[in-house]
């Protein structure tokens, strides 16, 4: 409909306005490759995007354009999405520009144009900066052409799940797979093995299969199923302004004939005036050409990105249109009890319940550190630690914008704000919003001569299902520079247990700190739990709902959680700044029988602990998640003088491709990707059909060889087993409520094999058989394995999440068994035994099957025999017809009976990995997480002034008028060979930041680093290998050193090295920062010419007033996520090198930088003297020393 009105419209614009408008140019005849220009197209329109020809005028837009997409979409949940996207008032900064051909291209010509130099007048494309108005007016950004700016190299292939018929390709958005197994170049029966409908040719440079460990071949910029372009920028764009597309006529088909516009002229009509300005930009330089060489030009305008978060930053302190929010969450803080006066440590007494003494954490860290860590490293955490004087913990009101906007019933444990994201109207000052509380824990140092209170504050952010206690490896190094160091509960996280059969954790972990540690049970009570809500519906708090939607699927609730986040930490500083203004808590902790003391001061001196407007600047850092907060906090909050994020990164959806943190695949991909239904030939016969989607965060456990899958695996569901599958047999599942279907097959044996479907009945070795043919894709083909060969095909359907679940089932708070979705609200009970314990799971009298279809959609699997396809679908009669709960399924609280129609569990858009579809889904999702994307922010870190500093509103970040901090000083950290976030990102953040160099003439570092395949970082590609006097070997790696080499989740990754080249040289990941100068403790090569870059800034031309660096640590030759605290098994400590270099930058607020080796050592001059003192702990004991690099 969208598309025809858009027809009709133009047409009724022609004639009533006269002569049909004209473009920049008319258009050559010729026979090169026509653009594709399609908005019919599903499921997006097949037309040159970012482009504002998808957009709608809307005069109270900050750009003056909403995206106009069709809601038309193949389920409830991608129409919703589509219908939030539409509000949106631009596209992205940070997202591919893609266009597709009638006709395949010259891309080795594309390729060698865009890559042998920085030089534009040569280059096929422009991406140009059209906004008259802009500082940027004229300038183009590069694009990505196959560089390796966005690797797309995985470092686990293997890690998406059953019968992943691309477990051996090295990347999830292009085929690599020759499905023409005969050649003869027709899609021929049972060729199709990832059943897309397409004969799969690998998207390679060579056209051959590059296997799991070889992705050098693959084309990253061009699709050739498609003819499709698919071109990143290297940089950020400008927000809220409009660039150009430009295609010259040096971009070439394969028969050598420039590309063809679509139009009569080189651009649609509509955007004429728009383009007008490339008349006078592309005779300049530095594109020394004309509108003569232009094929094609198109324009898009970018989104508003910081407006929302600016908004509130200004309605906290009583400014804006968001004014309101100062006085509906003013700033107040809640102390939590810590001590118990009747428990106190062994030959003490407790003196204030507000506060834990340091001296008692150094018992946890002696019993905790034990088991996590070797000696040596606890007794240098204990060392810092012993400069902490107490911890405390607390919570403070801060407005939610997630909160739910469904008119649910709101409980603490189910808030129902698993699916929104913000709804914010600056324009008429208006927003979503409810009071939240955020928790938090902080360590409070010593008070010295030099030291003390109220203390200046930095503030950690922790990990993805994480908690804040991971403050505890780094508080006391702080501690020493006189600084606080608190951490806040993020969105949706807090400490949790799991929740296992036969396993009380909770109690187990009671029982341990009664028994060894009783005066410590509770501040562990005062922690637990945090913010975390029960996702799942069994009705307790757990491990697994740690955190379990804030990377998610659903892009815009993903977006707003970090957003989310972020404002936590806005309204944190604010609180943290009102402390010494006369504010009260309701809390004694004087001890003097009033609760009316100040608010902030802990251990009731009469004297904030910390902050106060004494201390205007507060520094913050984070790790991973925490550091991605930080990244856009330290853009949008002028109180930040400067941060050092660890395994942050810019471009967010790059994270979630390549990532292998425990629990994002299944987050982020599994419901993109499914729900799937999965086929598993079993031991006794028959095929096991299953639901496969996700379930929170939980990982997807790699088995070891020899072992088969645990049935009872998490987002694994058998809903039926059947015998009516034989070898060959059609298999299509439908979704009859939308349409869709999947055909599929099961693989029919080699000629030569007539065995009947296997029943091992009992026999181990069969069973192991199986195993080994199933779990490696590389055995699926040999003979003796067809048999066991199991498939999956991606379906897009609607489910139920776990909150509609509660109110389709009528789930309260305090239930904690689950319900079968056929029974009626009020209509189920639970059978109680004497002590008022659930003896099972719900039952009702009554029963009714078909209100299953409230749950989902209706879905049937039809089994046909042998190969049918085309017409004679039409005719045949399946065999079997699947279409309801063979057997029970329970999950998020509802169980699905045996009888019930047979729906999806869960929702997924079904969109099958290394598929165009798939790719263009990465690509949307791209554009509308980038309001929560630190690349988005990175222009403004070295000119906080452009965006806000607080003036006319905060004295305090804006004195008399002048910008306190100018700038957002940073660190943007990241180790080599990060498997969980790729430091490509960082790479990116880095030049979106003006920080790393990427363009002008000669090798810039940035291509540096890329040759060195260091934005790769996947060492498993054998891009280096150990070498020189410290070479390590696969014997080092199996033996020798594996404490500080082994992946611990991957114990076997070069097991079949070991065993065929025992001292064969290990691959490794190149160091180009050389920190340890040429130590090289692990045989690591260097990266020649390069050096740490550095963008000193100045206020005035002369005084330095910050920094932004860029710092790539060593820390582990086959990658490392993070960094920990001071690891003396190292023979430099690189780990106290990077905790002692963020420490002086943060305390400096960015002032002082340091690269100097005296960092590993704590001899640096600027260091505390309790530093210095401690040097000799932090040394292996045949490492490295100060003296070795004087």
């Amino acid at each position: 409909m969208f598309r025809r009105a858009l027809t009709v419209g133009i047409a009724l614009f022609i004639a009533c306005t006269g002569p049909e408008p004209e473009g920049l140019m008319p258009t050559e005849t010729g026979e090169g490759p026509l653009i594709r220009w399609d908005t019919l197209a599903k499921p997006f329109p097949d037309l040159p995007l970012p482009n504002n020809v998808a957009t709608r005028i809307d005069p109270t837009s900050p750009t003056g354009r909403r995206i106009n997409l069709s809601l038309e979409a193949s389920t409830v949940a991608e129409s919703l999405v589509r219908a939030k996207a539409n509000e949106m008032d631009g596209f992205g900064l940070f997202s591919p520009v893609w266009l597709s051909f009638e006709d395949p291209l010259d891309v080795a010509d594309m390729f060698e144009r865009h890559t042998k130099n920085h030089d534009f007048s040569d280059d096929a494309v422009y991406l140009i900066n059209v906004t008259p108005e802009s500082p940027e007016f004229g300038w183009a950004t590069p694009l990505d052409v196959g560089q390796g700016n966005f690797p797309l190299g995985l470092e686990w292939p293997w890690q998406y799940w059953d019968f992943d018929v691309h477990a051996d390709s090295p990347n999830l958005l292009f085929a690599t797979h020759d499905e023409d197994v005969n050649g003869n170049g027709v899609l021929d029966p049972y060729e199709d093995i990832d059943f897309d409908g397409v004969l799969d040719k690998p998207n390679t440079w060579d056209g051959k299969d590059p296997g799991p460990g070889n992705i050098s071949t693959l084309i990253t910029f061009y699709e050739k199923e498609t003819n499709s372009l698919i071109l990143w920028p290297v940089a950020p764009l400008m927000e809220k302004t409009t660039y150009a597309v430009v295609i010259t006529k040096r971009l070439k088909g394969e028969n050598g004939e420039p590309v063809r516009s679509p139009f009569p002229y080189i651009n649609h009509a509509a955007q004429t005036d728009e383009l007008a300005p490339l008349a006078q930009i592309l005779p300049s330089q530095p594109y020394n050409t004309s509108l003569d060489e232009v094929a094609f030009a198109w324009t898009f305008t970018t989104q508003s990105i910081t407006d929302e978060l600016i908004g509130i930053r200004k309605g906290l302190y009583g400014e804006g249109s968001l004014g309101w929010l100062a006085e509906a969450f003013p700033p107040d803080l809640e102390p939590k009890v810590v001590m118990d006066k009747d428990t106190p440590p062994e030959g003490g007494v407790v003196d204030n319940v507000y506060t834990l003494p340091g001296y008692v954490v150094l018992d946890l860290l002696d019993m905790v550190g034990g088991m996590l860590y070797d000696q040596q490293r606890t007794k240098t955490l204990k060392a810092d630690s012993t400069y902490v004087d107490y911890w405390v913990l607390g919570s403070f009101t801060g407005p939610n914008f997630l909160a739910d906007q469904d008119g649910f019933e709101v409980t603490e444990m189910y808030p129902h704000d698993d699916n929104e994201s913000f709804l914010i109207d600056l324009k008429n000052g208006t927003a979503s919003v409810a009071p939240t509380k955020v928790t938090f824990m902080c360590a409070i140092p010593k008070t010295t001569d030099d030291h003390k209170p109220p203390f200046p504050v930095i503030t950690y952010g922790h990990g993805y299902s994480g908690a804040p206690f991971e403050v505890f490896g780094f508080a006391g190094r702080f501690a020493q520079f006189g600084y606080a160091t608190c951490g806040l509960d993020a969105p949706g996280h807090g400490l949790a247990l799991p929740v296992e059969p036969g396993m009380d954790w909770p109690g187990f972990v009671e029982g341990i700190l009664n028994d060894m540690l009783p005066h410590l049970t509770t501040f562990y009570k005062g922690f637990v739990n945090g913010r975390i809500r029960d996702l799942d519906n069994d009705g307790v708090i757990s491990s697994a709902d740690n955190g379990g939607d804030f990377w998610s699927w659903d892009v815009f609730h993903l977006r707003d959680m970090v957003r989310q986040g972020v404002v936590d930490h806005m309204q944190w500083i604010r609180v943290l700044r009102s402390f010494g203004e006369g504010r009260k808590w309701n809390a004694d902790s004087n001890d003097n029988g009033l609760a009316d003391d100040l608010m902030g001061d802990f251990n009731g001196d009469g004297i904030p602990d910390m902050g106060t407007p004494v201390n205007t600047g507060y520094p913050v850092w984070g790790q991973s998640m925490g550091a991605i907060i930080s990244q856009v906090l330290t853009a949008v909050e002028p109180a930040v003088p400067a941060s050092t994020p660890i395994a942050g990164g810019g471009g967010l959806i790059h994270v979630g491709l390549r990532s292998t943190n425990p629990g994002v695949p299944e987050a982020v991909l599994m419901s993109m990707m499914g729900p799937m239904v999965i086929f598993t030939p079993m031991d006794d016969g028959t095929v096991e059909l299953a639901w496969l989607i996700n379930d929170l965060h939980a990982e997807y456990f790699r088995v070891p060889d020899g072992e088969d899958r645990d049935p009872n695996r998490k987002h694994y569901y058998p809903f039926a087993r059947t015998d009516k599958i034989a070898p060959g047999d059609t298999v299509i599942v439908r979704n009859l409520v939308n349409g869709e279907e999947r055909y599929s097959f099961r693989m029919p044996l080699p000629e030569e094999d007539d065995t009947p479907q296997p029943d091992c009945k009992g026999d181990k070795a069969c069973k192991l058989e199986k195993a080994r043919c199933q779990l490696n894709i590389a055995n699926w083909t040999k003979p003796e394995c067809v048999k066991w060969r199991g498939w999956r095909i991606s379906l897009p359907a609607d489910g139920t999440s776990a909150m509609q679940k509660r109110q389709l089932l009528g789930l309260k708070d305090g239930d904690t068994q689950p319900v079968p979705i056929t029974c009626a609200p009020g209509a189920w009970s639970v059978e109680l035994d004497e002590n008022e314990q659930p003896l099972g799971p719900a039952t009702c009298a009554d029963p009714i099957e078909d209100r299953a279809l409230l749950f989902g959609d209706a879905i049937e699997v039809a089994i046909y025999s042998g190969w049918v396809e085309g017409e004679d679908l039409q005719t045949a009669e399946p065999k079997a017809v699947i279409d309801r709960f063979e057997v029970p399924i329970t999950y998020h609280g509802a169980i699905y009976p045996e009888g019930a129609p047979l729906i999806p569990i869960a929702t997924g858009y079904g969109r099958a990995r290394n598929t165009p579809d798939f790719r263009k889904l990465i690509s949307v999702a791209a554009l509308i997480v980038e309001k929560a994307d630190p690349i988005a922010y990175s222009r403004y870190y070295a000119n906080r002034e452009a965006l806000e500093c607080g003036c006319g509103y905060d004295e305090g970040t804006c004195p008399n008028g002048v910008c306190k901090y100018p700038h957002g000083n940073m660190i943007i950290y990241h180790a080599i060979g990060d498997p969980n976030v790729s430091i490509s990102t960082s790479l990116s953040l880095a030049r979106g930041a003006g920080v790393l160099d990427y363009y002008g003439p000669g090798l810039t570092r940035n291509d540096l680093l890329l040759r060195a395949y260091v934005s790769e970082g996947v060492e498993g590609f054998r891009r280096h290998y150990s070498t020189g006097p410290n070479k390590l070997t696969f014997t080092d790696w199996e033996k020798d050193k594996k404490a500080i080499i082994k992946d611990a989740r991957w114990p076997d990754e070069f097991t079949k090295d070991f065993q065929e080249n025992p001292n064969g040289a290990l691959p490794l990941h190149a160091d180009p920062d050389d920190t340890d100068r040429g130590y090289n403790e692990f045989g690591e090569p260097s990266v020649p010419g390069y050096t740490p870059p550095t963008r000193v800034l100045k206020t005035d031309g002369t005084n330095v007033s910050g920094h932004l660096a860029l710092r790539l640590p060593y820390t582990y030759p086959l990658g490392a996520h993070g960094v920990e605290f001071s690891d003396p098994r190292y023979k430099f400590n690189i780990k106290n090198y990077v905790e002692n270099q963020l420490s002086v930058f943060m305390t400096t607020e960015g002032k002082v930088l340091i690269d100097d080796p005296c960092l590993a050592f704590n001899t640096c001059e600027i260091f505390p003297q309790t530093m210095k003192d401690d040097w000799e702990i932090h040394l292996h004991p045949k490492g490295t020393r100060p003296e070795d690099f004087q």
